[in-house]
């Protein structure tokens, strides 16, 4: 496990903000209650349980978990988090909005761990419920970046001085993962380095294990605003 799910302070240093408001507008449109795959740190899951929604996050991080469990006590915030697999779990109920966001789809490495993750799915999701998911295209660029260089992965300020991460990747195009190296350094502290697997899923490419695993695509966009996709131009 790469060391920014070892340490939910850590990770939430890397990826600050708000979640885009998309999120309480489909749980709105699709109706609850909602489940987030891979809450992580609860930012989107706890953003959605303050505005009054009814909200369960499943992680198999317990670093991640543990701190989403110490910001939903400091505001006082009611939301089920759970630590499961995402690919094999049962929660005994069903949900009219899944999503899985901010590219967690690319931790499902292998189509046994899609198949399963489907299974899952499926089990939880009601008739007439919606499964949003939200990935990245891979940018060819990065992929076939130099394995020996480094390049900017994220930074911020911390009590011991400024820490920064850098990265490089080396990309295997039969198995389509990227295996990417995470270098951080706090200070003049000596840097630590963590490994991180992602799975690139291109557009055209996803249609169909969704569709055979019982999940066909409805809509499509290009952006969280809901921008024409290029391969669905009329959406809006």
């Amino acid at each position: 496990m790469n060391e920014l799910y070892e340490d939910g302070e850590h990770y939430d240093r890397v990826y600050p903000g708000t979640p885009h408001p998309v999120w309480k507008e489909l749980a709105e449109t699709y109706g609850g209650p909602l489940l987030e795959l891979g809450c992580g740190t609860g930012r989107i899951t706890l953003a959605l349980a303050e505005q009054g929604l009814d909200v369960t996050g499943i992680d198999n991080a317990p670093a991640m978990l543990a701190r989403a469990r110490q910001k939903a006590d400091n505001g006082r915030l009611t939301a089920s988090l759970v630590e499961g697999d995402i690919t094999d779990f049962a929660l005994d109920r069903q949900f009219g909005t899944i999503i899985f966001p901010a590219n967690t789809l690319c931790h499902i490495l292998t189509r046994e761990a899609f198949e399963g993750l489907a299974r899952s799915i499926r089990l939880h999701l009601k008739a007439d419920g919606a499964l949003i998911i939200d990935v990245f295209v891979p940018n060819p660029l990065i992929l076939i970046r130099d394995p020996e260089g480094r390049y900017p992965f994220g930074h911020y300020q911390s009590e011991k001085g400024p820490t920064w991460i850098t990265c490089n990747n080396t990309y295997d195009s039969a198995t389509q993962i990227n295996h990417i190296t995470t270098y951080t350094q706090t200070g003049e502290a000596d840097h630590t380095e963590s490994r991180l697997d992602m799975r690139m899923y291109y557009p055209q490419e996803l249609e169909a294990p969704l569709a055979y695993n019982g999940l066909p695509i409805v809509e499509r966009y290009g952006t969280l605003d809901k921008g024409p996709s290029p391969l669905n131009p009329s959406a809006s």
